[in-house]
């Protein structure tokens, strides 16, 4: 008697059912400025947050769909968002009442930064493997009062606020690496924002509005500008940089 021929058994991914889960913390209140990063552990298996040197939360990195840290922003209080071992959920950071927002999120090898929801206007210092977005006071300073750093990552994008900015841009990675920069949300509104660049790679920056400068005082090379209404391109004279 012939044997029917068999079936080969497959296996379809089933959808996901669960709840999306968040893993959030709270500063607490009252006792000075506290240093908040969230990390992968050891094993790239579980996701921390750290208020100093105590772990203060975790969870599982595969059930976690983002992060929320709200803040004490009179206090001081500030996120280190630490990529030793990289990981793609991501972080939202909410200064409360004084209005400074942040939002970490790493894609592919690389990470974005957007401060695009705060009201406090921001100094952003990019560089290779750490990146700092100071929050400015009302005299449009950068105080030490907040801070939101990008350690052991490198940050492909940056978006600002409808302020009055500061973007500062070096030691980039070399050919090959583009860096964006974008002045404020999408939208008209817009501060005079101020780009003190030094770039080593490609920088696309699109500002939508405002009276806004390109320092290139503390560039290691002459550049050359093409200054347009609507646009400007700007490369380094025997250099890697180039600024659109």
């Amino acid at each position: 008697m012939a044997r029917s021929p068999r079936t080969p058994l497959h296996a379809d991914e089933l959808e996901r059912r669960d709840t999306p889960s968040t893993l959030a913390y709270t500063a607490p209140t009252g006792n000075g400025a506290d240093v908040i990063t969230v990390q992968l552990d050891s094993t790239g298996k579980k996701i921390q947050i750290f208020n100093g040197a105590k772990q203060v939360a975790s969870a599982n990195l595969k059930g976690t769909d983002s992060v929320a840290i709200t803040a004490t922003q009179s206090e001081g209080d500030s996120l280190v968002a630490n990529y030793a071992q990289f990981f793609t959920v991501p972080i939202t950071f909410n200064g409360g009442a004084s209005g400074a927002k942040a939002a970490v999120a790493g894609s592919g090898a690389t990470v974005a930064l957007d401060s695009g929801t705060s009201t406090r206007a921001i100094q952003a210092d990019i560089k290779a493997t750490a990146t700092i977005v100071s929050f400015l006071n009302g005299s449009g300073l950068a105080d030490g009062k907040g801070t939101v750093q990008v350690l052991n990552g490198t940050v492909s994008k940056v978006t600002g606020t409808s302020g009055n900015d500061t973007f500062v841009a070096d030691s980039h990675p070399g050919p090959g690496f583009v860096l964006t920069i974008l002045g404020g949300p999408a939208g008209p509104a817009d501060g005079n924002d101020t780009y003190r660049l030094n770039p080593g790679s490609l920088l696309n920056i699109t500002d939508a509005g405002g009276t806004n400068t390109l320092d290139f005082s503390g560039n290691n090379t002459g550049v050359a500008a093409d200054i347009l209404t609507g646009s400007t391109t700007v490369a380094e004279i025997g250099g890697d940089g180039a600024v659109a």
